[in-house]
């Protein structure tokens, strides 16, 4: 089976690496330090997520060391509005072996994102490997424009927002947006890109987990491969 198909040409054919993809003569975003503070603000960051974490990560490279289980307050008594995210955690330590190490243990473990139609899994074909491969997960500003401005043939990019008007309900605005995925997904648009940046004083923006899986939830519902 291994040899039935030249796949590796097919990959070379058809693989674009994102980092090899021509930075567009767009304007990076930029943003000063009361802009970025309200961002951080809306979005649930606290003082331990950018102070203990980000800021560790960024300027020394390293992994800041952290309970392997969750010693966090319950989110549910909080006087706050905590992130989605913090509602899923892990009460217990969970060690997999060998460990999920991508660095050390790249023969096995990889961090590398596809996006593009998943293709036909019943039909063998070279377009099935026609996909941009991500390094990591962890999109940078000039990584969301190569990939927001791309030129490369066969895909098309839609920039749908996350964001909503204050006093709309997050189940209608959920809705809105499942219904502006199905709309871009029948005018054969391949990615889509939420955008949760361009945020004004009369609206609210959906969490990231809110928004992806309404956007899964509506391709699966609309029978929709890509």
């Amino acid at each position: 089976y291994a040899s039935e198909h030249p796949y590796g040409e097919w990959l070379e054919e058809n693989l674009t690496k994102l980092s090899d993809i021509k930075i567009p003569n767009k304007a990076d975003v930029q943003y000063n330090r009361d802009e970025l503070s309200r961002l951080q603000t809306v979005f649930g960051y606290t003082y331990e997520d950018i102070n203990w974490y980000l800021k560790n990560t960024a300027v020394n490279g390293e992994e800041p060391l952290v309970a392997m289980g969750a010693d966090i307050p319950l989110p549910f008594l909080s006087r706050k509005n905590p992130p989605l995210f913090s509602y899923f955690k892990q009460l217990f330590a969970q060690v997999t072996n060998p460990p999920i190490d991508a660095i050390r243990e790249e023969m096995v473990t990889s961090t590398h994102v596809y996006l593009g139609a998943s293709g036909n899994l019943l039909k063998v074909t070279p377009e099935n490997c026609k996909s941009i491969r991500i390094r990591n997960p962890i999109l940078t500003n000039t990584d969301m424009l190569k990939i927001k401005y791309t030129k490369i043939e066969g895909y098309k990019v839609k920039v749908v927002p996350i964001t909503y008007y204050k006093g709309t309900s997050l189940e209608d605005a959920i809705e809105e947006m499942e219904n502006e995925d199905l709309r871009a997904a029948k005018a054969m648009e391949q990615e889509l890109t939420d955008a949760d940046l361009a945020l004004d004083t009369d609206e609210d923006a959906k969490d990231e987990p809110d928004a992806e899986a309404a956007e899964d939830s509506s391709d699966y519902s609309s029978g929709d491969e890509e």
